[in-house]
């Protein structure tokens, strides 16, 4: 999409079907790609606008291009073939060529590199695999497409041992303007704890304004093994974890869209039509006392569990970990674990070592097993919890009212 400013106070932003959306407002405040969806939502009654990509014959990988520096502030422009042999790179900012490209991209060694695709850059098939020592790496406007296994895979983050030093943990890592369709877990980060020491560690994650739908049977939507400080904000998720193909069970494995160890902030999110938790945080805190924020998420109409859950690992607890504080506050769920085999709450609640913030959450449409619906909490922990300003309604109406987006998402 591109944006053009009409005056002073107003921009449009122009889809690549040719619908013209304006916005109030200058365009690093007005527009983002999560606005520009609902707007899209009450024009044309869909999500995300069909996105038009060439589909040249099949490229031959070749070997690693030889980059020579742009301009200082410009974008090398380089081929999905070339993209797809990055390594050993750094503060650089490349445009990719548009067209598509099935052979699987394996890049490495990059610092503070920006990669866009504007979408018109597909990958199908084969996903991306990163290795070798990472930060500052933006992959942005990448459109994924048929890709079975994982979009996006830090292979080998688990086998080093994090000191706090450059080159033990990605230092950095934003994924945004993302659009995934039929794929498989969109990103893996393995990590781990033993006697005090973490590694597959994992500095400022992003996932951004990006729309994420029709993943079958991921499990995990996006997994990070060890996280400090990551943040998943405004984007699109609807339709993950609508098959199970494991005849033992048949209503899929206890998942989280987002399965986050370590702390980080989930906010302004919206999750529909899916199978488990959309947030399973298991916290704990490196390199000082952390704290998890969930904040202002809207989670409707899941297969089964609460919209989110906090815990930690009896596993964790006996390795050394070290426990963070909780904030949930702002969020709206409702018509959650439709099997009622489970509890359908705004939260699933287990011991943290922490303290949880509960404040100004609403339900609506929530099931428990055990006792009816009161402060929206499956409590089955001892955690000292600041709650305030909490409503649970009878219906979705109720709950939306004053909050015209997501009315018309939900019209």
């Amino acid at each position: 999409m591109t944006f053009t400013k009409k005056t002073v106070t107003t921009t449009t932003a122009t889809l690549s079907d040719g619908t013209v959306i304006p916005f109030v407002g200058s365009a690093s405040s007005a527009v983002t790609s999560a606005k520009v969806s609902e707007a899209y939502v009450k024009l044309k009654g869909a999500y995300v606008p069909p996105v038009t990509v060439p589909t040249p014959p099949v490229q031959i990988p070749t070997p690693p291009v030889i980059i020579i520096p742009p301009s200082p502030g410009t974008a090398k422009e380089i081929s999905l073939s070339d993209f797809a042999q990055l390594r050993d790179v750094a503060d650089m900012k490349f445009a990719l060529k548009p067209g598509s490209w099935s052979g699987g991209v394996y890049i490495s060694n990059l610092k503070n590199v920006t990669i866009e695709g504007a979408g018109k850059a597909q990958l199908t098939e084969d996903g991306i695999e990163l290795s070798g020592k990472l930060s500052g790496l933006v992959l942005s406007g990448l459109n994924l497409k048929n890709i079975e296994g994982r979009q996006i895979v830090a292979v080998g983050v688990d086998k080093v041992k994090y000191t706090g030093k450059a080159g033990t943990f990605i230092d950095g890592l934003t994924l945004q303007n993302l659009i995934s369709d039929n794929c498989g877990r969109l990103f893996h980060a393995d990590g781990n704890l033993n006697n005090g020491v973490y590694d597959g560690v994992i500095k400022d994650f992003r996932l951004l304004n990006s729309a994420l739908t029709n993943s079958p049977e991921p499990g995990d939507y996006v997994y990070l093994g060890n996280a400090i400080d990551a943040l998943v904000q405004g984007n699109r998720f609807d339709r993950i974890n609508t098959r199970f193909s494991n005849p033992d069970k048949p209503n899929g494995e206890h998942n989280g869209i987002i399965f986050m160890k370590g702390n980080g902030i989930i906010s302004d999110n919206i999750c529909t039509n899916h199978q488990g938790n959309f947030g399973r945080i298991w916290l704990h805190s490196i390199d000082g006392l952390k704290t998890v924020q969930i904040l202002r998420n809207f989670v409707y109409n899941s297969l089964k569990y609460s919209a989110f859950e906090l815990q930690r690992s009896v596993e964790s607890v006996a390795r050394g970990y070290k426990p963070a504080n909780a904030i949930v506050n702002g969020n709206i769920a409702g018509h959650l674990s439709a099997l009622k085999d489970w509890d359908g709450q705004l939260l699933d609640l287990y011991n943290t070592g922490g303290t949880l913030e509960y404040m100004g959450n609403k339900g609506f449409d929530l099931y428990g097993t055990k006792f009816p619906i009161s402060n929206m909490i499956n409590n089955m922990s001892d955690v000292k919890i600041t709650e305030k300003d909490n409503q649970y309604f009878a219906t979705l109406a109720a709950a939306l009212a004053g909050i015209p987006t997501l009315k018309a998402l939900m019209a």
